[in-house]
């Protein structure tokens, strides 16, 4: 009885130990995970207080260039707003991988035009391909639909990411970017896109394919002093192309350049005609902004001063509002031909403020841009 009643004590005992070990480990378990998503958490809900100070450096490192003549102070200048764009690009990278990690960035699907996107594209990146003497070649199948149902933003994105490393790492040739129909028999209304990005530069080496798509990690041998970057840009591009019901790989002739393939599969077809596709070619300065009003709608005063001398040189009438309660008495009042809105303010949003003053009289089709 005494060799039965000790065992089972200390069977009880062994119990109660695994059951202690199991929940320090559970805790530990709750506890990592609790800190990651206040980490995410946080860096998402940052976003909007990390990049404010950042647009206002640069911002006014621009004006300040068209000021000064003097070249050494010109230079100094350039060096402040290079670095300036250099640590915004880094902050977006780090802020849209968190926020793909705590699972807050959603896609916005609607009607877009691949020709009117590449050609955006090829307008972004035309200043440096002509000052490296680059080609620049751009394909699309004339049986691609004109009209696919996609989140326009983040693909453009996506080849903003993946154009701008074929420019980076390319001293001669082409950059070539291309779209076609991967044909399938499942569904006409839906197709499976394919986008190459194609360029003749320095290639990956063919052990280093998986390794470039994973966050911090940058090619072998690759100089951070001559081509820079964070090694958070493909990572960020492979996550928003899984988000999009795509896959993502690379086919290169190393070291004669690389191909970059993206294929999304089950892309409904819009219905867009010609008529619906505009190609804008005006220029700035051909804008008569002569004469109107526009109200500035920002919490943070060094936003709005911002705001105010980018039209300077205008003929404008500038009103301001800290809030959204100040912002729907001022369009009231002064009815504003253009509004420039912030969304995150005390007191009253930019979303409660639209609404409302979409029901002033005068006010329901006047422009009001989110800034």
């Amino acid at each position: 009885t005494e060799s039965i009643f000790n065992e089972d004590s200390n069977t009880k005992i062994r119990n109660l130990q695994i059951i202690h070990e199991v929940n320090i480990i559970k805790n530990e378990r709750d506890r990592a995970a609790a800190m990651a998503n206040l980490k995410h958490d946080f860096l998402a809900n940052m976003s909007h207080e990390i990049r404010t100070p950042m647009n206002a450096i640069i911002g006014f490192s621009q004006l300040l260039s068209s000021k000064v003549n003097d070249e050494t102070l010109q230079t100094y200048i350039e060096a402040i707003t290079s670095s300036g764009k250099s640590l915004l690009g880094i902050i977006n990278d780090i802020l849209d991988l968190s926020k793909i990690e705590a699972g807050r960035l959603s896609l916005e699907l609607e009607s877009t035009n691949i020709i009117e996107l590449f050609r955006e594209i090829q307008n972004i990146f035309m200043y440096k391909i002509e000052e490296k003497g680059l080609e620049f070649i751009m394909e699309i199948d004339e049986n691609l639909p004109m009209g696919l149902v996609l989140d326009e933003v983040r693909l453009r994105q996506v080849l903003v990411n993946l154009v701008g490393n074929a420019v980076k790492f390319t001293e001669s040739g082409y950059i070539a970017i291309k779209a076609s129909r991967v044909i399938t028999d499942i569904d006409t209304s839906k197709i499976d896109l394919k986008i190459e990005v194609v360029d003749t530069g320095i290639g990956i080496e063919e052990g280093q394919k998986e390794n470039i798509f994973k966050a911090f990690i940058q090619q072998s041998g690759q100089s951070t002093r001559k081509y820079g970057g964070t090694g958070l840009g493909l990572a960020i591009t492979k996550r928003l192309v899984e988000m999009m019901n795509g896959d993502i790989y690379v086919e290169n002739n190393h070291p004669d350049g690389s191909i970059f393939v993206l294929v999304i599969k089950n892309v409904p077809i819009s219905s867009i005609t010609n008529d619906d596709i505009q190609f804008s070619d005006y220029k700035i300065n051909d804008l008569n902004l002569n004469d109107k009003s526009i109200l500035v709608v920002d919490d943070i005063e060094i936003n709005r001063k911002l705001i105010k001398e980018y039209f300077r040189n205008f003929s404008i009438e500038i009103y301001e509002a800290s809030n959204g309660i100040q912002a729907t008495n001022v369009a009231e009042t002064n009815k504003p031909d253009l509004i420039l809105m912030d969304i995150k303010m005390p007191e009253m949003d930019g979303y409660e403020a639209t609404s409302r003053i979409r029901a002033i009289s005068g006010m329901e089709n006047v422009p009001i841009i989110a800034l």
